[in-house]
């Protein structure tokens, strides 16, 4: 079996074993440490050093307390069945049903090279029938096509001639979670949107006041904005609290990952209990304000009043967070809660957005020069980027800007961003096709790679733009939120749809996020990941589930740069997998005990080095019992 190479379009994602790259180390945790199906994996930070080398900056970007916009220049249903867990968002051959025809299973009859570079259990099995078992012993081993075909695969393949062995998907997406969040700054809200339905799933508060005891008790003091997803659809928010402390605040994405603190047995928090499509904040069984459980934790970030303005994942475990008025930027350990922070950077321009790819962290800085960090050596470069606000980045590294029209910014080239036209923007998102969306007040640009413009979509006071599970644009306005249907690659947009974003007596409510509000981005441009999923059938209640072993064919492969990692669950009724939180998987084992009849395992390739093309391959694997 070859390796599959990566072309143009790829993508994400936790037992963790790793190709170096970068400044990670040789264990690679799951994104988000506890995601919205996943407890997480504790690992040590990549980075154990913090540097505190503070440099103050003129503000240059004067907000007035209460106000919404950061501008220089702005112009003026029943409730869904919660999508956090819905395998509709991958590719399914045969759909997510049980295994009960098991796959192979390993009977010591072939004698297997095993490679221990990527981790991986050594050993080989017996020799003839009758012999002893090789390392899966009776477990079933997943190896063949059909074996892989009886589980969920998004963005990932077997296809001839690398057949019997999953790899990403060449020129493949990722879909991320069938939903997005939007900050409702003046409010102190995060609402939470189906985007197959357009209606409310839930609305929280954007701070735990028990974690932050310096922070403003006011929400009207929070004003959060910046908001990235991860692999597992947890949501980080940037409180940004202009006049006093700001903070990251992370909300889970499904109940499965929520925190029973009152052990009541059940998970306390918002959703659309009767059914309306709206979440009604005066409703105490809607609303749960500061008791809701799915509100797992907020952290205080730099010094009082900097204005966290910009946040992104690394999709490795890390946070950045940028605090407008002293220039700085935070690396976090978001595998541990609460994270840790391992590093801070001193910033020439004020950072007001970030993006990951690779080993750069890329930042606009509301009309300063527009930066990119290399990770590796602390070095910057800057570029000039006329009025520059949103920022988005493609596969090959190029960013662009909104600002006074399209800014498309090649720091390897250096100098002025060329300047491809429109009105003023703000938020931009690249889409699979690498086409360019770009929010300017009153309606969305849509421009290909090289920045000529394709077409326009009116959406009303739009902000942010993000690309939806679909493939589709979703618009967060002023008062309302958008999906304009994308429209053929090379060609216009299509119909737009408004989704209702206020509440139950027709009350709007100011929302203000222009980052990747679905995680589009994070899946499918900071790094390129692929995920399998299984479910199996043990056929006895309380089995203990002790280990996974993969890639005991010589055909596996964990290239440089790349991972392979997993998570499990186990329940003894089927039905209750999904509500059952995922236990990571490190050194062949799970972090915490896995019991059930029914174990569901979910496995994520990763390429996380921007100028990797080669695959992560998993050629097989298995869960073996205790004892």
């Amino acid at each position: 079996m070859q390796i599959t190479t990566m072309k143009q379009w790829v993508v994400a994602g936790a037992v963790t074993i790793a190709g170096a790259c970068g400044d990670s180390t040789s264990a690679t945790v799951s994104q988000g440490g506890s995601g919205s199906d996943s407890t997480g994996a504790t690992g040590s930070p990549t980075e154990a050093t913090v540097t505190d080398s503070t440099t103050k900056g003129s503000d240059s970007d004067s907000v007035t307390e209460g106000s919404n916009s950061e501008s220089q220049t702005m112009g003026t249903t029943s409730s869904p069945t919660d999508p956090t867990t819905d395998p509709t968002t991958g590719t399914s051959t045969t759909g997510p049903g049980t295994d009960t025809t098991p796959p192979q299973t390993d009977t010591g009859t072939t004698e297997p090279v095993v490679e221990t570079t990527a981790g991986t259990t050594g050993g080989t099995t017996g020799g003839t029938t009758g012999e002893p078992l090789g390392p899966c012993g009776t477990s079933p081993i997943w190896t063949l096509d059909g074996d892989f075909d009886k589980g969920i695969l998004n963005n990932v393949n077997h296809d001839k001639p690398n057949n019997d062995q999953l790899q990403i998907t060449v020129d493949g997406v990722s879909a991320p979670k069938p939903y997005m969040f939007v900050a409702q700054t003046s409010r102190g809200w995060i609402l939470k949107i189906d985007t197959m339905t357009g209606k409310q799933i839930a609305r929280y508060e954007s701070l735990r006041l028990a974690d932050c005891p310096t922070c403003v008790a006011e929400p009207t003091g929070w004003y959060p904005s910046r908001i990235i997803i991860d692999f597992d659809g947890d949501m980080y928010v940037a409180n940004r609290a202009f006049g006093s402390q700001g903070s990251i605040t992370k909300i889970a994405g499904g109940e499965s990952a929520c925190t029973d603190r009152n052990n009541n047995g059940t998970i306390d928090t918002s959703s659309d209990v009767n059914n309306d499509g709206i979440i009604d904040v005066n409703s105490a069984a809607e609303f749960k304000g500061q008791n809701d459980e799915c509100v797992l934790y907020s952290l205080a970030v730099g010094a009082n009043d900097t204005y966290p303005r910009a946040l992104t994942l690394d999709g490795q475990g890390s946070a950045y967070v940028g605090t407008y008025q002293d220039r700085m930027a935070y690396k976090y350990d978001i595998t541990q809660t609460p994270p840790k922070l391992l590093k801070s950077y001193s910033l020439p321009s004020t950072p007001y957005g970030f993006v990951v790819r690779g080993n750069y962290l890329y930042s606009s800085a509301l009309g300063e020069p527009v930066m990119r960090l290399d990770l590796t050596d602390d070095s910057v470069e800057t570029m000039q980027a006329d009025g520059n606000y949103g920022i988005t980045v493609d596969q090959n590294g190029i960013a662009f800007f909104g600002g006074n029209g399209l800014l498309r910014c090649d720091f390897e080239v250096g100098g002025v961003c060329e300047s491809k036209g429109g009105n003023y923007m703000s938020g931009v998102a690249i889409d699979k096709e690498g086409q360019v969306w770009a929010a300017s007040s009153d309606i969305v640009y849509k421009f290909d790679n090289s920045g000529a413009m394709l077409g326009t979509a009116a959406t009303n006071g739009a902000y942010g733009v993000a690309i939806g599970h679909d493939g589709d644009p979703r618009v967060i306005a002023y008062d309302s939120a958008y999906r304009v249907a994308a429209g053929p690659p090379g060609g216009p947009p299509g119909a737009v749809t408004p989704y209702y974003t206020g509440l139950v007596n027709n009350e709007m409510v100011d929302n203000y996020t222009y980052t990747d509000f679905t995680g589009f981005g994070a899946q499918n441009v900071t790094v390129k990941k692929g995920e399998w999923t299984v479910t199996h059938d043990g056929g006895a209640d309380d089995l203990q589930w002790a280990q996974v072993l993969f890639n005991l064919e010589p055909q596996g492969k964990i290239p440089e740069g790349t991972s392979i990692t997993f998570q499990l669950r186990a329940a003894n009724l089927k039905a209750d997998l999904e509500a059952t939180p995922w236990v990571a998987v490190e050194n062949n084992a799970p972090v915490g005990p896995v019991a059930g009849r029914f174990y569901e395992l979910r496995a994520r390739l990763l390429i996380s080095a921007q100028d990797i093309e080669e695959s992560p391959v998993l050629s097989d694997v298995c869960v073996t019992q205790e004892g």
